[in-house]
């Protein structure tokens, strides 16, 4: 049946080919042959049903004031409730309380928690999920950056910093890569990416998942069906 508030626009994700589902069921790591999708900045039921449809295995409601593409909490009940099983669900968060997270964890059972601030190792740790934990990562930044971290999340994320553009970063992310100590933690690649460019980004740095956000939008927090229908394929279509 369909959900309440989905359109017919659905049909444009239709896929071919089965969409693999790698990960969904998975309590604190996500297990995947290859690299898995994360659609963030979600604010409606209507694009998170799109971005399964066309095969995203995450979707990312965003809880921080500050930002453009925050999820009203009553539309992000309405779409963890309508559409749970079919993908897990990431509630990010920037320096909030630790009782905040966990409160929202609890009302939309959320799977994963990803933290953009200044969270120490101790603070992953008192959360309720398993965390994704995010880094502006450029040049500068020391080989040990994520090392305290190890343990105490299920995997880093490694960001854009607003000032780069996104060639030139690249590259320095690699650079990153190749400096710090060797990691069993599995990583996310976000920041600038698109359907023209995620298959360098995936050939360059071999991530266990890329985020987008921007790179899929008509306007910050709506999602263009088209454009995220032709990178969640290009990802798929990745060999």
């Amino acid at each position: 049946m369909k959900a309440k508030g989905m359109s017919t626009n659905l049909q444009i994700c239709r896929h071919n080919t089965p969409v693999v589902r790698e990960g969904v069921d998975s309590d604190r790591t996500l297990v995947s042959k290859r690299p898995l999708v994360k659609v963030c900045g979600v604010r409606s039921l209507q694009d998170a049903a799109l971005a399964i449809e066309c095969g995203a295995n995450l979707i990312g409601l965003i809880f921080v004031e500050s930002s453009r593409r925050q999820v009203d909490p009553t539309e992000a009940m309405l779409i963890c409730n309508s559409l749970r099983g079919r993908a897990r669900f990431v509630g990010v968060f920037q320096n909030a309380t630790v009782s905040y997270i966990n409160e929202i964890v609890a009302k939309l059972q959320l799977s994963d928690i990803q933290l953009h601030g200044d969270e120490s190792p101790e603070y992953c740790r008192s959360v309720n999920g398993a965390v994704i934990k995010a880094f502006s990562v450029d040049k500068s930044s020391a080989a040990n950056l994520t090392e305290p971290f190890e343990g105490a999340v299920s995997h880093f994320l490694f960001d854009r910093p607003k000032n780069r553009v996104a060639p030139e970063w690249r590259n320095e992310l690699f650079d990153f890569l190749a400096r710090r100590k060797s990691s069993a933690t599995p990583f996310f690649v976000a920041g600038g990416l698109d359907e023209f460019n995620v298959c360098e980004v995936l050939q360059l740095l071999s991530p266990h998942a890329v985020d987008v956000a921007s790179g899929i939008e008509s306007r910050p927090g709506v999602k263009d069906p088209e454009k995220m229908r032709r990178f969640i394929e290009e990802v798929r279509n990745y060999d």
